[in-house]
């Protein structure tokens, strides 16, 4: 009898898990005002990307990080592992180079892609962060 093996995990679903990672470490900080912003830019980010496109929604962020720990520097590090499914450090700047330099089609398939990650931020800033859109 043959066993019924797990189906793995669908693009979908670990766009969904790794912002609901991302997001519920923000939600367990005693930073108030962290995690204020941080879901305040959650909710932001979707209609950003679809208005100005990801390269200049990303270096918007870019600009207005400071500092490696503000709300903006977090959102932009958070929303780099998931798109690029990647833990380390360096996925911000892999995400940064690929939005400035990739082809066209590669560049919408990014963006699509960055787009479908950051409404599961959305959606989980108003989860787990109580923030309202």
């Amino acid at each position: 009898m043959n066993a019924i093996q797990p189906t793995p995990h669908t693009v979908d679903q670990r766009r969904a898990s790794g912002a609901y990672t991302a997001v519920e470490t923000i939600a367990h900080q005693h930073d108030v005002k962290l995690k204020k912003d941080y879901g305040g830019l959650c909710l932001k980010l979707p209609a950003l990307i679809h208005q100005c496109g990801l390269c200049q929604a990303l270096a918007f962020y870019q600009a207005k990080a400071k500092s490696g720990d503000n709300a903006h520097s977090k959102v932009l590090k958070d929303l780099a592992q998931v798109v690029l499914e990647r833990e380390d450090n360096g996925a911000l700047d892999v995400l940064l180079k690929q939005s400035r330099t990739s082809p066209l089609l590669e560049y919408l398939g990014l963006t699509r892609n960055a787009m479908a990650c950051s409404t599961w931020f959305k959606r989980y800033a108003e989860a787990l962060l109580k923030e309202k859109s």
